[in-house]
């Protein structure tokens, strides 16, 4: 017949649970890491790169308007196209 212990876990039991938890929470943090590496950092690239072209076509177009601007005779609004010298305009190149 098998004896029971009533004093509860020894150092083995403590030291084998400790283990299973640490080891738990390894191959969880490794495989959440994967999963972020190989789904989610892809994707945050893609709207970085896209932002930053946004962002870079903006100045493209304030710089073409301020030099424009400034190369025309008098610097009225005269010299410019209908509709490019405003917000809109910027706004219909973003959504093109």
């Amino acid at each position: 017949m098998l004896r029971r212990r009533s004093q509860g876990l020894d150092r083995a039991d403590w030291l084998a649970l400790i283990l299973c938890l640490l080891g738990g929470c390894g191959l969880s943090y490794a495989l959440l890491e994967g999963a972020l590496q190989s789904f989610l950092e892809p994707k945050l690239i893609e709207e970085t790169a896209l932002r930053t072209s946004r962002s870079v076509r903006l100045v493209e177009i304030a710089l073409e308007k301020h030099f424009h601007q400034r190369a025309s005779p008098r610097g009225d609004r005269a010299a410019f196209p209908a509709g490019a010298g405003g917000a809109d305009s910027v706004h219909e190149q973003l959504r093109s």
